[in-house]
């Protein structure tokens, strides 16, 4: 959380619902191994896909998609 938002200098509503977005995916990562284990494996595509899951997931207006 804290590291997207100083990574994108300005603190605005937008950046600050994507710093929430970001902070809930890489905790999610911590959660798969033990300490930060995971977050030592994990590459910039798996991050970003796993961010658009937890937009798709958090955004109400739109249809569940089925998996």
């Amino acid at each position: 959380f804290m590291g997207y938002l100083v990574s994108h200098g300005e603190i605005n509503h937008e950046n600050f619902r994507r710093a929430i977005i970001y902070g809930s995916t890489m905790a999610s990562f911590n959660v798969q191994a033990f300490g930060l284990d995971r977050l030592r494996t994990l590459s910039p595509e798996e991050v970003e896909e796993r961010a658009l899951n937890f937009k798709f997931l958090a955004d109400f207006d739109l249809p569940l998609r089925t998996w």
